[in-house]
């Protein structure tokens, strides 16, 4: 797969938070995570689109706090890719990783089994591509915290954590093994720098060959983590259980739809 260029820029000064969205994405969950943001800490915010609506951009460049990169892709890119993963019968390990793909129950997707990897594919690259582009706009030692973007930050909240001088990256870890790529806490330790540049160049390559699967940020992770130093985040750093004392919430999946994060969400729209 040929990857588009990377349009716009970073624009931080301070610690800021980075987050991805597609353009439905955005409408539903980017901007009630910027307003978030900006009403309750005085912290920035960077998001990087894919295919945005000039309004979408417009609304990032004219709010204090919030910078915006973004960029242009078509289907006709995925093409080589859609070739790869659509036969019945593929080589192991990609016949293990296509048919846990497609049996995800995460988004309700309509259709047959070719209409669904095609959403599959797009769906993995945009989550994926998000540590892609973070390389390429962080290029020095910088401290900032990475989510996913339907989250919301309802208060202030602590950014350096007590071992802070000893660790590249905070991140949650799996009680089975392996690490979660939806949040990390990055240091201003010059070797975090070397990990962004690595999990980025890591997942770029394996797009470009169209290995596009489901939990290849994850996968790529757990393969270069052990040669930095990584702290555990708080469990109740962010939550993924709403409680009301929690300053991050964050919607996975299907939390989504709760009524307390819909609730708590349409405060920010």
């Amino acid at each position: 797969m040929q990857i588009s260029p990377l349009q716009g820029k970073l624009d931080q000064a301070n610690f800021f938070i980075y987050a991805a969205a597609d353009a439905d994405y955005f409408d539903c969950h980017g901007i009630p995570l910027i307003n978030s943001v900006t009403r309750n800490t005085q912290h920035g915010i960077h998001l990087h689109l894919y295919n945005p609506r000039q309004d979408q951009l417009v609304f990032c460049q004219q709010h204090a706090r919030v910078s915006v990169t973004w960029e242009t892709v078509d289907q006709a890119q995925f093409q080589s890719a859609f070739d790869f993963w659509s036969p019945d019968v593929i080589p192991d390990p990609y016949m293990g990783r296509k048919r846990k793909m497609l049996g995800l129950k995460q988004y309700e997707l309509k259709g047959n089994n070719l209409e669904s990897l095609r959403t599959w594919l797009w769906k993995t690259y945009y989550a994926c591509m998000r540590f892609v582009r973070m390389a390429e706009i962080i290029q020095k030692p910088t401290r900032f915290l990475e989510i996913d973007v339907d989250g919301l930050v309802r208060a202030p909240f602590e950014y350096i954590l007590h071992n802070d001088p000893k660790t590249d990256v905070y991140l949650y870890e799996k009680a089975k093994g392996g690490h979660l790529a939806g949040a990390m806490l990055f240091t201003e330790r010059p070797t975090g720098v070397n990990f962004i540049q690595e999990l980025g160049n890591t997942i770029r390559a394996e797009i470009e060959k169209d290995n596009i699967y489901w939990f290849l940020d994850q996968h790529s992770l757990d393969n270069i983590i052990g040669r930095y130093r990584k702290g555990a985040l708080p469990v109740t750093y962010i939550d993924w259980h709403m409680n009301p004392d929690s300053t991050i919430w964050s919607a996975k999946g299907k939390r989504k739809e709760l009524d307390v994060f819909k609730q708590e969400q349409q405060k920010y729209l």
